[in-house]
């Protein structure tokens, strides 16, 4: 289960320079399904059990979204470096 993670990360990562390359209007779209379905979590981490825990769970969802979305925007301007 530890490794569910940073595999999904990894598939997001390739998926969202993927789609920012190819189709960078439609990247923002698949962009926004992924926060709403993948990272609510994130949002419902205040719920989670103990002191810690939140905030743990808070922040490696932070981290995960960040590196999706820096993902998708290195993939929208390789794509307009390369149309240049």
């Amino acid at each position: 289960m530890a490794l569910v993670l940073p595999v999904v990360l990894v598939l997001g990562v390739v998926t969202m320079f993927f789609v920012g390359f190819v189709i960078p209007r439609k990247s923002r779209a698949v962009q926004t399904w992924i926060d709403k379905k993948f990272f609510e979590g994130q949002r419902k981490s205040d719920e989670a059990p103990g002191p810690l825990v939140p905030e743990a769970v808070h922040e490696t969802l932070k981290d995960s979204r960040t590196t999706l979305d820096r993902s998708a925007n290195v993939g929208r301007k390789a794509r307009e470096k390369t149309a240049s």
